[in-house]
Parts: C-alpha cells; sequence; structure tokens
C-alpha cells in the first residue's frame, strides 16, 4: 500500500522503500535516469541521502544520484 503524499527522492530517508510516481525534466535528464533503472513505476530502496549523492538500490543494482537530478524524482512511501 503506499501513502498519498508525494515527495521527491532527495527528501526521503535512508532504508525508505518509494515508487517513483514521474520524472520531471527534459528529455535527456528522464533518458538518463531511464538507463539506471528509474522511471515511472520503478521500485527504489534510498540507501544513503545525508550527504552528497542520493545512493539507491534498483533493480537489484547500487545506483548514486546528483542531489539536483534526485530532486526531480517524485515519489511515493510505499508502507512495508
Amino acid at each position: 500500500m503506499m501513502s498519498d503524499n508525494p515527495m521527491f527522492l532527495n527528501t526521503i530517508s535512508p532504508g525508505s522503500r518509494v515508487c517513483v510516481t514521474a520524472v520531471e525534466g527534459g528529455h535527456g535528464t528522464r533518458q538518463n535516469l531511464a538507463l539506471r533503472g528509474i522511471a515511472e513505476g520503478s521500485v527504489v530502496t534510498v540507501v544513503s541521502s545525508s550527504h552528497g549523492p542520493v545512493v539507491v538500490g534498483v533493480q537489484g543494482t547500487t545506483v548514486a544520484l546528483g542531489r539536483g537530478m534526485a530532486a526531480k524524482v517524485r515519489v511515493r512511501r510505499m508502507e512495508i
């Protein structure tokens, strides 16, 4: 079950599991994120987000995103 409050990936606490609801930005940004497995409907687990890049686990791999790019990924928290 998911909550109704959309948030951005750069604001999510480590250990949280979220579903990507939208990627904001131009075609290049969306394509870059899609190549890393981050697109609408993807389930992502936040590994680290306190300082520096936002590190997430997606599709069995670990991906580091710049905070600016992570701020373009709209997500919904998934409840356990």
